[in-house]
């Protein structure tokens, strides 16, 4: 009877605080990817890896977004031929730092098996 009760509450957690993904692989076109994962489930498991890819891809996409306001501040001093005003040059420099701080994150994750 526990067993049953605790079974109970596994599926209500599941059911409130989970969502389940399916994906369906073709056995020739997809063949690469099936050995990679069959490799992954030995090592890491499947769920933490892909997890882990979506994050350093999260984290991609936010540092490409600093770097893109660096460079739209830097040519628009270019093109007014002026320099930097001193906020503008912090604002340079903050955004160049966290870009830093998420290519270690980056780093870090990918580093993670």
């Amino acid at each position: 009877m526990t067993e049953n009760k605790a079974s109970k509450r596994s599926i209500k957690y599941d059911a409130t605080h989970t969502k389940r993904y399916y994906i369906k692989l073709n056995l020739e076109t997809d063949k690469d990817i099936i050995e990679e994962l069959e490799r992954i489930k030995e090592t890491e498991g499947v769920q933490t890896y892909i997890k882990r890819i979506i994050r350093i891809d999260n984290l991609w996409k936010k540092r490409e977004a600093l770097l893109d306001k660096v460079q739209k501040i830097l040519v628009n001093k270019e093109e007014q031929h002026r320099k930097l005003t001193d906020a503008e040059n912090e604002e340079v420099k903050r955004l160049i730092e966290s870009a830093k701080d998420l290519r270690n994150k980056i780093t870090t994750l990918r580093n993670c098996v």
